[in-house]
Parts: C-alpha cells; structure tokens; sequence
C-alpha cells in the first residue's frame, strides 16, 4: 500500500518531520548515510505504523541508515514524484540555463508551481542536505552525492 500524502496539507506529514529530525541530530558525521539502507523488512513496517498513526520511538541507539532508509522509501512510495511529473521538463529547462545566477532563478521559479505541501517537505529536507553535506569531510556526501542518490527519487522519470 503506497503512503498517503496530501499535497495541500499545511504540516509536515510526521514521517518527514521524525526522520529529518533524528537524522540532523544523530547521523551528520555518519558515513555514506543514505547510500546505505536499513533492512528492507524494518523500513517498510516503520512506514507502515507511520500510515497507522502508531507512535515511532527512536533513541541514540537506533541505526540511522534505517531512518534514511525509511526517509527515502516512503519518499519512493509516493503516487507521484515529490518535485512532480508536471513540473519534470521544466526542471530540466531550468536547469539548461548558460548561468549559475540563471539557473538558480529559474528553478526557484519552477519550485514556487509545486504544491504547498510538497514545497515544505522538500524544503525540509534541502535544510538537511545542506547540513549533511557541511559535514562531507567526515560522511562522505557532498552535494554531488547527495544529488546523485536522492535526485531519481524526487523527481522520477517517466
């Protein structure tokens, strides 16, 4: 059963808001976090007592590639692609700018189309990148990685 999610929701759907937050918290200076994933058996049950409102409980001792597994599973699961299949090509239009200064301009203005509720979350979690990527020197994910494993999950080609 894929995750449910309300484009037009107003708050972070709780999955988000836990995973980002445990994952800022314990898993900066974590090695190769997000490129390695926690078992497939636990990340789908955390999702599926996340869908069932059960309360999640995640200490120090929790393996943070299981939060990262989970934050990116259910990102996958979705119906429709965070950054959203309307909005793919013009992404890619974006991104073909001859500029730095252009291309930045013209993928803020692609990002002000998406949904309300999928702006926050990929606002919450560009938050995080930026954090992870601070700390490359000790987790090994700079942008080009960070880019390199979640861009085919956000925004998904056809």
């Amino acid at each position: 059963k894929k995750p449910r999610f309300d484009p037009f929701r107003d708050d972070l759907p709780p999955v988000i808001a836990m995973c980002v937050g445990f994952l800022e918290e314990h898993a900066l200076d974590v090695e190769g976090i997000f490129r390695l994933s926690g078992e497939f058996k636990k990340v789908e049950a955390i999702i599926k007592s996340f869908e069932q409102g059960a309360p999640i409980h995640w200490n120090s001792q929790t393996d943070p590639h299981l939060v990262a597994g989970v934050l990116k599973s259910w990102l996958c699961q979705l119906d429709s692609p965070l950054l959203t299949y309307e909005l793919n090509e013009s992404f890619i239009v974006a991104q073909a700018a001859k500029t730095e200064d252009e291309r930045l301009k013209r993928i803020a203005s692609v990002l002000c189309l998406l949904p309300p509720g999928n702006l926050m979350i990929f606002d919450k979690l560009v938050g995080m990148f930026v954090k992870i990527a601070a700390h490359c020197d000790v987790n090994k994910m700079a942008e080009n990685n960070i880019a390199i494993v979640f861009a085919p999950t956000l925004l998904r080609y056809n």
